[in-house]
């Protein structure tokens, strides 16, 4: 087997599970080369590569196989091969398909139909995503812990949050450049809302950012302090070690309250009415309306 010098450098492996079709490792790699390229990616790789030098037992074989997605949407996945009697998800294998992404590749048919749908959708985005829960597996830190509830119900789990912020940070890196926009959740491709796409006020997403952010940088304090060191303009890594009290703060208004009573999609809904109440010629009856309909959303 002749492996690329990225795959020697950093304990990876591109499997092809005998598939021969499609140019899928030329694909793969191209986007293993894309990540390699900016700040952020080498931190992600440098990190799994350490983990596979220090805790070898956490991945199948001592290494990360890449292999092909078959499911056929537009997806990629990370799956545990052993998920241990305290819930930890250890020995990673990605799943991954590059043509997705290509012309009519199930990723380039689906956005083809959901044009306002721009977050996180460049191959390399998709791969890097997934790096991120193979980091976290490769750590024997990463546990399935569902979000059920609240602002960050769209992120599905903790884990997903996680993966999801860390690849915004990714788009958004300077060395990065060539990037598509920030991922709204985990649900769809949507672009993050513009009054959470800046590093603090990112922890109005809902009363549980901040927990989530501490506990991410409390399990991988090697790689966060890193992360934290990039200038990207969407980096509320950063912002949590430059100043964890304004983080809490941003993380425990009434914003954030709000926003946690009545979910990520039905706060779209909110924010409108409030917005259309504060500019109407009818905003005294607008604001009545506003208030009654969110009382009734709000759990008592």
């Amino acid at each position: 087997m002749n492996l690329h010098y990225l795959e020697k450098k950093y304990g990876i492996r591109i499997n092809l599970l005998g598939w021969s079709g499609d140019a899928y490792e030329t694909g793969t790699l191209q986007a293993l080369i894309k990540i390699e390229s900016t700040d952020t990616g080498r931190m992600l790789l440098e990190s799994i590569a350490y983990h596979i030098r220090v805790h070898p037992g956490n991945l199948a074989h001592g290494i990360l196989e890449i292999r092909p997605y078959a499911e056929g949407d537009c997806n990629a996945s990370t799956a545990p091969d052993i998920t241990t009697k305290a819930g930890r998800m250890i020995q990673p294998v990605v799943h991954f398909w590059p043509k997705a992404y290509t012309t009519g590749g199930s990723c380039s048919k689906y956005l083809d139909d959901h044009k306002d749908e721009t977050g996180g959708v460049l191959p390399d985005e998709a791969l890097f995503h997934e790096f991120v829960h193979a980091f976290r597996m490769a750590a024997g830190v990463a546990t399935l812990a569902p979000i059920a509830r609240g602002g960050l119900s769209n992120y599905e789990d903790e884990e997903e949050f996680i993966a999801v912020l860390v690849t915004n940070i990714y788009i958004t890196d300077p060395s990065n450049k060539s990037h598509s926009r920030l991922r709204r959740d985990h649900v769809s491709f949507k672009t993050l809302e513009s009054d959470l796409d800046q590093s603090f006020t990112f922890f109005r997403s809902s009363v549980s950012t901040y927990r989530l952010v501490e506990r991410f940088c409390r399990e991988n304090p090697g790689f966060t302090k890193n992360l934290a060191q990039v200038k990207a303009s969407f980096n509320p890594i950063a912002a949590f070690y430059q100043d964890p009290v304004q983080a809490w703060i941003y993380a425990n208004s009434e914003a954030s309250e709000s926003r946690d009573a009545l979910g990520p999609d039905d706060w779209d809904i909110y924010s409108e009415m409030r917005k259309y109440s504060a500019d109407s010629p009818w905003a005294g009856n607008g604001e009545k309306v506003f208030k009654k309909w969110f009382g009734k959303k709000t759990p008592k």
